[in-house]
């Protein structure tokens, strides 16, 4: 009993673990009572027995295939991975084409207070070109991100696995996680969606018990009436009140785009 329950502690950690102990306290108890009470027992029931014996190893092993060939990220706990690294799976190719078009469609959004919606031609044009200015805002925001914490961030990923929790980037300084989120701001700021994106995240780390992270908030702006230093540190400030509201420690950076060329060596010449 001992090594039973030694056993069944180490199995219980993860659900793959539990679901095998599960499988072997059936099929064991099934075959004890056949094995011990067989005797005693009627033939219709030692014909159900007999017969649950016989299918089960096959329902087990098409459970099991459809568990590991649709849902196998759902099968592991964290202290299956040797380190917090193996916890965390980049997005897929899919995965990050989505996260940008949904960037575009908020631009696009915002936009359509400012300006007649534009012709289908006109649209088509402007989703490329707002799709290379993100690439090109985010790309420069890792790089000065990565310049002012001297660490390599890891891009586009997802905390957990099982989860839809994808993020821009992520990484640990001196003890202390950071999530990076990165938007790309042009001719007007939307703080709802600001609002809206750090309270997904923020519900998604409670499910995984985060506590000491910080979310690093850059806005990369570009268009007429967002270069100011009054307006930088006053979005700043709605960040950070954004985030005290939802329980969230943020810290604000603000890059201007154009500076951000210029520094990295992609200003137009």
């Amino acid at each position: 009993m001992e090594n039973f329950s030694n056993t069944a502690s180490k199995l219980s950690r993860n659900p793959l673990g539990i679901i095998a102990l599960f499988i072997v306290l059936v099929y064991g108890i099934a075959g004890l009572v056949l094995g011990v009470s067989g005797d005693s027992l009627q033939e219709s029931h030692k014909t159900v027995l007999v017969w649950f014996l016989a299918v089960f190893p096959f329902s087990v092993l098409c459970a099991f295939t459809w568990l590991v060939s649709k849902h196998h990220t759902k099968l592991y706990s964290p202290s299956d991975f040797r380190n917090d690294d193996g916890f965390i799976r980049i997005l897929s190719p899919e995965e990050q084409k989505r996260r940008i078009e949904n960037e575009v469609q908020e631009l696009k959004e915002a936009e359509k207070e400012l300006s007649k919606t534009p012709s289908a031609s006109t649209s088509a044009r402007k989703n490329s070109e707002l799709m290379r200015s993100i690439l090109l805002a985010e790309e420069l925001a890792f790089r000065e991100l990565e310049t002012l914490y001297n660490v390599s961030i890891n891009r586009h990923v997802s905390i957990g696995m099982g989860y839809d929790t994808g993020i821009d980037g992520m990484f640990v300084s001196s003890n202390q996680a950071y999530v990076v989120e990165i938007k790309y701001v042009k001719n007007r700021i939307n703080f709802n969606a600001f609002e809206s994106t750090l309270k997904v995240i923020s519900d998604r780390l409670r499910k995984f018990n985060w506590k000491n992270y910080q979310v690093i908030f850059a806005i990369v702006m570009e268009g007429e009436g967002l270069s100011t230093k009054e307006q930088m540190m006053e979005s700043s400030a709605k960040l950070i009140n954004i985030g005290n509201d939802l329980g969230v420690k943020v810290t604000p950076k603000v890059f201007l785009l154009n500076e951000l060329k210029e520094k990295f060596g992609y200003a137009e010449r």
